[in-house]
């Protein structure tokens, strides 16, 4: 274990991943959809590699993703609402690349939000309640732009059905599901249209 001490953990549902110093990523914990990434098992309790050359990743319920050092996303496990983005419903045991010039991800329960090295955003899977932020309550299990325009993103965060987007001048933005007031824009109502809640929010380091 002392190889994972300074790595990026990050837990899903039911597994775990952490990338090692050397970019190995490992995983652990439940399999059932594939979500440790090309173990034939349905569970592990032991951290097990899947890939080299890894930078950062994300996980929610069932589905994980990894971005390379060389800019490429990876997705597997859970693909139901197409949360993979690579263009179908198919769970996917092993991963699968996604995209390129990729610089940051981060997954919800069904959807995931990607930054692109250009600073724009690109979102896909389930969007039952706006989650997506493309104005439309249609999911989709390819990669699409929203946001064009408003500037550039810099960091991304997602719950279990809605999205917050941090841009470049510290404006917080979100959409998705709002049940509990969590888009934090004074109502209890779900949004596809993405709205600035906040002013001055740190920006990542």
């Amino acid at each position: 274990m002392d190889r994972l001490r300074l790595g990026r953990p990050e837990g899903g549902g039911q597994h775990s991943l952490a990338v090692g110093q050397d970019g190995t990523l490992w995983s652990w914990g439940n399999n059932a959809s594939g979500e440790l990434g090309g173990r034939a098992t349905p569970y592990t309790p032991v951290p097990t590699p899947v890939m080299a050359g890894v930078k950062a990743v994300a996980a929610r319920w069932a589905h994980s993703l990894a971005v390379k050092t060389d800019g490429t996303l990876w997705a597997f496990g859970s693909n139901g609402a197409g949360q993979l983005g690579n263009g179908d419903s198919t769970d996917q045991p092993h991963p699968v690349q996604v995209m390129e010039r990729v610089v940051a991800v981060a997954a919800g329960q069904a959807h995931t939000l990607v930054i692109r090295d250009d600073g724009t955003l690109w979102t896909f899977g389930a969007n039952n309640a706006g989650q997506l932020g493309d104005m439309t309550p249609e999911g989709r299990n390819r990669p699409g732009q929203v946001m064009q325009g408003t500037g550039r993103v810099v960091a991304v965060a997602a719950g279990g059905d809605h999205s917050l987007v941090l841009l470049g001048d510290g404006t917080l933005w979100t959409f998705g599901a709002n049940g509990w007031g969590q888009l934090g824009d004074g109502s209890y109502t779900s949004r596809s249209e993405p709205r600035k809640v906040l002013d001055g929010v740190m920006l990542p380091r």
